[in-house]
């Protein structure tokens, strides 16, 4: 583990722990803090300015959580131990840091509510938790997103760059070209279920969220029932390797690595024709996954970037 990290400074309430992480540890990490108690974590990117930023660590996210400062005694020994645990079943050249504070709101909800406020992330769907209940501008359809676990709250760059695919690539291209007939899309990796969600607000007719995590899927099945859509929008635990339905659409925002891992599944899963949204990318892993995935019955239809994250889309030939 990093030596940076802070000594603890302590609130009546509350203490606030914060990890500069690798994409690629996110999840793990997320998951032990879930595990440990935390009720949920906020996921945002390491932007110039902040603690710890430089160049080693461009791309990496923070990911943060609350806990009682009378728990955090006896958690702090076990995340030491997890983070040295990570260090070595993930050698990377620059670990996760550790740094924790003091919360500047000691009340858990209102910790809560001043990172999660309404955000449009595509030129359709704007995101909101379920306690903003104000006008949505005309054009604009909402999916209501409450923070239980760390993945999708449609802030990250990932998950923004997957629904403008779907979107201007798609559903609505911008160009002359014709919007497919998008009749079931699958999202491989669903998280919240964000974009499960989004794919139905847009007007996919059946969609399949799936993920291993049993989090995950009880996270995404509880923001389903949140937007009543129940009958359009499934969420299953069911394996990639073992779905035998093909779909017009298949979205992963998930690691390269595992991307990469499983590019066969992704393209078996493809109907005919049909179009394979990859995310979760960083800029520079974008040409190595491009060429990766155009070894084989793919053509590559187009890229979107926003800061140091892209997405690609490609077509079943």
């Amino acid at each position: 583990m990093s030596q940076d990290a802070q000594p603890v400074i302590e609130s009546p309430q509350w203490i606030e722990i914060s990890l500069c992480t690798p994409p690629e540890l996110v999840e793990a990490i997320a998951n032990f803090l879930i595990d440990e108690g935390s009720n949920g974590v906020v996921i945002e990117d390491v932007a110039p300015g902040d603690r710890f930023y430089d160049r080693r660590r461009m791309g990496w996210l923070w990911v943060r959580a609350y806990f009682p400062t009378d728990e955090f005694a006896h958690l702090e020994a076990r995340l030491h131990t997890y983070l040295d645990e990570v260090a070595t079943l993930f050698p990377l050249s620059e670990p996760p840091v550790l740094d924790q504070s003091t919360p500047e709101v000691a009340d858990w909800n209102v910790s809560w509510k001043k990172f999660f406020q309404p955000i449009q992330i595509s030129e359709r769907i704007m995101v909101r938790p379920s306690w903003e209940s104000g006008p949505v501008p005309p054009g604009i359809t909402p999916v209501i997103l409450d923070p239980g676990i760390a993945f999708g709250t449609g802030k990250h760059p990932s998950t923004k760059l997957c629904i403008r695919a779907l979107e201007s690539e798609v559903l609505f291209p911008s160009d002359d070209r014709p919007p497919r007939k998008v009749f079931s899309l699958l999202d491989v990796g669903t998280g919240s279920g964000i974009l499960a969600l989004a794919a139905g607000r847009l007007g996919v007719p059946r969609v399949l969220g799936i993920d291993v995590d049993a989090q995950a899927v009880a996270s995404a099945t509880n923001n389903v029932a949140r937007n009543s859509m129940k009958k359009q929008v499934e969420i299953s635990d069911e394996h990639l390797e073992d779905l035998i339905e093909r779909f017009d659409v298949v979205i992963a925002n998930i690691v390269a690595e595992t991307l990469l891992a499983n590019k066969q599944h992704l393209i078996d899963r493809l109907a005919p024709d049909g179009v394979l949204i990859l995310s979760g990318l960083l800029r520079n892993q974008g040409a190595w996954i491009k060429d990766e995935f155009l070894d084989g019955p793919l053509t590559f239809v187009g890229a979107l970037h926003e800061d140091d994250w892209c997405a690609l889309v490609f077509e079943r030939i």
